[in-house]
């Protein structure tokens, strides 16, 4: 499969910008980075990141990274 920048009717693809802005208004607070559990959604610190959930048993492989308010 061939990738381009053009679509398929060969219009260029605009680029992806993303933009960081704060808000001064609004307080959104900060998020936390913790574990979260895919099997049963059981969540942890990264002080400790488990071998497996605590919970349910679930493997290692069904630990993720997650971003928590």
């Amino acid at each position: 499969m061939e990738t381009t920048a053009e679509t398929a009717s060969r219009a260029v693809r605009p680029p992806t910008v993303v933009e960081h802005r704060r808000l001064p208004e609004k307080d959104f607070g900060e998020a936390l980075l913790v574990w979260r559990c895919d099997d049963c959604g059981e969540l942890g610190s990264l002080t400790s990141f488990p071998s497996g959930c605590p919970d349910c048993g679930a493997g290692r492989e069904a630990l993720f990274y997650f971003t928590e308010d």
